[in-house]
């Protein structure tokens, strides 16, 4: 079950996408959302500072109280988003477990670095929800992603660029015969086993198709016996993996993709693969990753 699900905020349109997300997600399960923004330490101000070349006629002790002002007048945002949200669907906002039918939601706000304390609080949730961008527009989308894969331990969910209808009726699993594909198929459990179906997509170029449908099956077996209605299908990328995963997906009417997140850090860097920046970058689906 994934009864308590992390939701990261910042104070900008992502946020909608992230709760909206969420919230398919919780009304599978009778979830708990719990939705935090980060503020900025003033150390962290500071290095925030100092990334940025102009800011016309602003100095230091400015830039850093402008900075401030505006990481105040984000969290002002989010919250209001938080509470808009719950009103509008009808949300109870609960501080602790309490034995509730449905839905709940507390806010909190954190302090520090912002990738830190999230990766941090996502370790104490089953779920992280996350919305691309949500740190910066401008920022690529695999970074902060990346990090909260790589460091906070527990299963992603990525939320499209626009709200999900439906999630975990049809859903595809991005099979690959590894450690990472594996545990991501174990994290979806609960997810697989209440989806009206379950369609194993294998698209590994390095393999033959004799040895993509062998395993494809044998996944799909497994989920026969723990009740899904799962078959496997083999997928020809034909250069192209990610994409013809996602054109298939769309062809079997999926609302959900589920996968192995494939990284590694490199001292501060984090490297995500080539398949799984690809469907960071470019699925319209909501996605589920597992490190």
């Amino acid at each position: 079950m994934l009864k308590s699900i992390f939701v990261p905020m910042n104070g900008s349109p992502k946020d909608e996408l992230a709760l909206e997300t969420a919230l398919s997600a919780a009304r599978l399960f009778e979830s708990h959302l719990e939705c935090a923004r980060v503020r900025m330490t003033s150390d962290y101000l500071v290095w925030e500072g100092n990334l940025i070349d102009v800011v016309g006629g602003v100095v230091e002790g400015d830039l850093i109280a402008h900075l401030d002002k505006q990481d105040r007048e984000r969290t002002t945002k989010a919250l209001h988003a938080f509470k808009k949200f719950c009103e509008r669907e009808k949300i109870a906002v609960a501080d602790s477990p309490n034995g509730r039918v449905g839905v709940t939601a507390r806010w909190q706000e954190l302090r520090g670095h912002q990738v830190a304390e999230f990766v941090k609080e996502a370790r104490f949730h089953d779920l992280a929800v996350i919305a691309r961008n949500l740190l910066s527009d401008t920022d690529p989308a695999a970074d902060f992603i990346g990090n909260m894969l790589l460091g906070c331990g527990r299963p992603l969910l990525l939320a499209p660029d626009h709200p999900p209808k439906t999630l975990g009726k049809t859903v595809v699993v991005a099979w690959k015969n590894t450690p990472e594909a594996a545990r991501a198929v174990t994290a979806a459990m609960p997810i697989l086993a209440q989806a009206e179906t379950v369609v194993v997509l294998s698209a590994l170029e390095e393999e033959t198709p004799e040895e993509k449908g062998a395993t494809a099956h044998m996944l799909a077996e497994t989920l026969r016996w723990n009740g899904c209605n799962a078959s496997s299908q083999p997928v020809d990328p034909d250069g192209r993996a990610a994409a013809a995963v996602l054109d298939r997906a769309d062809a079997l009417g999926a609302d959900l993709l589920v996968m192995g997140g494939y990284g590694h850090s490199r001292l501060r860097e984090t490297v995500l693969g080539g398949f799984t920046r690809d469907i960071l970058e470019g699925s319209p689906l909501p996605v589920f990753l597992f490190h």
